[in-house]
């Protein structure tokens, strides 16, 4: 809906031709339109909702809609219409596409078979270390030509000319499609490291506009790479019950019979689950040696929990949980890596969307590494707005099923 004037924004930075405002959709003023149709998302922050209504170059980019003229994830009824400040009015039908190839999709079970089915990831692949060497070109729509990029936009390094500023944008950490995806990402966030190095650039902006998660171990891999030197926190804990004592002393144990250099029994037996001790390390980032240890429980004042948890980032079933991300730092990545800017010249810079990985990461970034933030945007009034305005709670590990949001 609305492409074309959203074109003419665009014409208007080109040329000497001149939009007409807008002045109302709907019959109403166009902000409380917006603000209005906002409220119908799931982010916390209400700036982050106001700019979720409008197109981003940066979620185009990573193909979340055509550039249209509101967020295409909202429904603001069968009709738009517009009312322009020349006195003109247009109205447009709002009509729904379906995305995926559904070819072929007559029933569920088809369905799931074609949309929900996970790939594996292959042991030789998990055991490969990081060699892909990306294509710069082509670059995302409304991007300049990148040093270099992932091939589907997900992170891209840039240089701004005459400065020695350098730009790294991460529009999504969500490196779906399998080793190669994820071994792609970690790949240009390497490379233009090294190059950024190497061509003397003392700045870093960092974009994570339009970013709304991923892969969780992207994340804590993009922090280690940042600051090689600083383990990621990270930590968190369980609500300590009767049933939650029961399951892991008893998961514990029937995991403890598996040995643990047989990953795939182990990953099938649910090894990684909260509920194994031997998953997770201590607030000090050591192992912890029995279930009743991990459990504690810890007095709260309102309720009980465990002790906290770290992730226990070299486990090779966590490696293969995770389609084959060993994060920097660890296994094969240990070696080899030198912070390439200073905490005070690098900066984030989000539109307030920032959710779920991209949250923990501009944690990491904010907590441990001492890295500031500008917040963009945001609804057309006077104050700060939230950097992180999406789900904010610390996912601490991988989906068992491979695949976590």
């Amino acid at each position: 809906m609305l492409t074309k004037y959203l074109g003419d924004v665009i014409l208007s930075t080109k040329s000497d031709f001149t939009p007409s405002a807008v002045i109302s959709i709907n019959g109403q003023d166009v902000n409380s339109f917006l603000q209005s149709l906002s409220l119908q998302q799931s982010i916390q922050d209400p700036d982050a909702l106001y700019n979720s209504v409008f197109a981003q170059l940066a979620q185009q980019s990573i193909g979340q809609g055509p550039p249209t003229f509101t967020n295409p994830t909202l429904y603001p009824g069968p009709e738009t219409t517009l009312t322009f400040e020349n006195g003109t009015t247009r109205t447009f039908q709002n009509l729904g596409t379906v995305v995926g190839d559904f070819e072929g999709v007559s029933s569920g079970e088809k369905f799931y078979k074609k949309f929900c089915t996970p790939s594996e990831t292959t042991e030789s692949a998990a055991a490969s270390s990081t060699t892909t060497t990306p294509t710069p070109e082509p670059t995302a729509p409304g991007y300049p030509f990148p040093v270099i990029k992932h091939s589907r936009d997900l992170v891209g390094g840039y240089f701004l000319n005459g400065t020695d500023v350098a730009v790294l944008s991460i529009p999504s950490f969500n490196a779906e499609q399998g080793f190669e995806d994820i071994q792609e990402f970690q790949s240009v966030v390497q490379k233009f490291l090294g190059k950024c190095v190497k061509e003397g650039k003392k700045k870093l902006v960092i974009d994570l506009q339009a970013n709304g998660g991923g892969k969780i171990l992207l994340g804590y891999d993009t922090f280690k790479q940042l600051f090689p030197t600083i383990q990621p926190y990270g930590a968190s804990n369980l609500r300590a019950h009767e049933s939650a004592n029961i399951i892991g002393r008893k998961g514990s144990d029937l995991i403890g019979e598996i040995p643990e250099g047989d990953v795939e029994d182990q990953l099938q037996s649910g090894a990684y689950e909260w509920y194994n001790y031997r998953a997770s390390l201590d607030v000090n980032d050591k192992p912890y040696s029995s279930w009743t240890q991990l459990y504690g429980p810890v007095d709260t004042g309102t309720g009980n929990v465990t002790n906290l948890l770290r992730q226990r980032l070299d486990w090779p079933v966590l490696t293969s949980l995770s389609q084959g991300i060993v994060v920097t730092g660890y296994n094969n990545r240990s070696t080899g890596f030198t912070q390439p800017f200073a905490p005070e010249n690098i900066i984030m810079v989000t539109d307030g969307y920032c959710a779920s990985t991209c949250a923990i990461f501009s944690e990491f970034m904010k907590q441990q590494g001492g890295v500031q933030s500008i917040a963009l945007g945001g609804r057309p009034q006077l104050g700060p707005m939230q950097a992180v305005g999406g789900v904010k709670a610390y996912a601490q590990r991988p989906s068992h099923t491979k695949y976590s949001y």
